[in-house]
């Protein structure tokens, strides 16, 4: 069950990584067609744009994986199975909680390390409110994650 939670969450990882490399050639291919109709001048690329948009996309995705830890198998009316298993009800948290607090400190300090390099103006230097907001905003969904069995009510 534990080798599950993991690839699940590789696999939604993928996809936000995905996700965000498209964001980033499109925000390039934006300044580049900017520059071709001569609107403005060609900048080079700010790294204070994508560090704006990677926050973005972070504080999505934290509350994505904070919400879907149930959310497989409440749509495939797997809870009760999942309730049988010989599993105490704190392990069950713990199988399906570190996998994604893995994920979500693993792009905290991917973020981290990007905001430095890149864009330290971007937050307007409030990378102390981003974090606490990130990690909250991931804790509270996670929190809440088995209220409801409609994805996007909970969200």
């Amino acid at each position: 069950m534990s080798r599950k939670e993991w690839r699940e969450v590789g696999k939604q990882s993928l996809y936000f990584v995905l996700a965000l490399a498209g964001m980033a050639l499109l925000l390039r291919g934006m300044d580049l067609l900017v520059a071709a109709l001569g609107l403005a001048q060609a900048w080079p690329f700010e790294g204070e744009k994508l560090i704006i948009i990677l926050a973005a996309w972070l504080l999505m995705f934290s509350m994505f994986l904070g919400l879907s830890p149930f959310a497989m198998d409440s749509k495939q009316k797997g809870m009760e199975y999942l309730l049988t298993l010989p599993y105490s009800r704190r392990r069950l948290l713990v199988i399906k909680f570190l996998p994604r607090l893995a994920a979500v400190v693993f792009f905290y300090f991917a973020f981290a390390l990007l905001y430095g390099l890149m864009g330290n103006n971007a937050l307007a230097g409030g990378l102390a409110m981003f974090s606490l907001s990130y990690f909250a905003l991931f804790f509270i969904s996670f929190s809440l994650s088995v209220v409801h069995e409609n994805f996007i009510i909970q969200s």
